[in-house]
């Protein structure tokens, strides 16, 4: 039986080629041809959307979550893209510091 991979959250600074990850950022910007600028406050993505309908509903300036497979340097294709409209960044942003910080006292990955 084969297991599934869980998304893991991850900055995008920390992203691994290879992994799958779960990242919330702001978009910066979009194109017509596929693809999105995500900026989570540690560096930016290039995050392709392969569903023309789910492109076409994001928004600059929008907080959105994306889970998918990183596949090359700040790259990552998308399986799912979430409307995080509503987020506090900054908090969440803390959290996200907090975690890693705590994972790396406790020694996991």
């Amino acid at each position: 039986m084969e297991t599934m991979e869980h998304a893991r959250p991850r900055f995008i600074k920390d992203m691994r080629e290879g992994e799958k990850v779960s990242v919330v950022g702001l978009v910066v910007s979009k194109s017509e041809t596929g693809y999105i600028i995500l900026d989570d406050g540690t560096g930016q993505a290039t995050i392709l959307v392969p569903n023309d309908e789910v492109l076409e509903s994001i928004r600059p300036g929008e907080p959105i979550r994306v889970i998918g497979s990183v596949i090359g340097e700040g790259e990552i294709r998308s399986y799912l893209v979430q409307s995080m409209q509503g987020l506090d960044m900054e908090l969440y942003r803390e959290y996200m510091k907090l975690r890693e910080k705590l994972k790396r006292e406790k020694g996991d990955n």
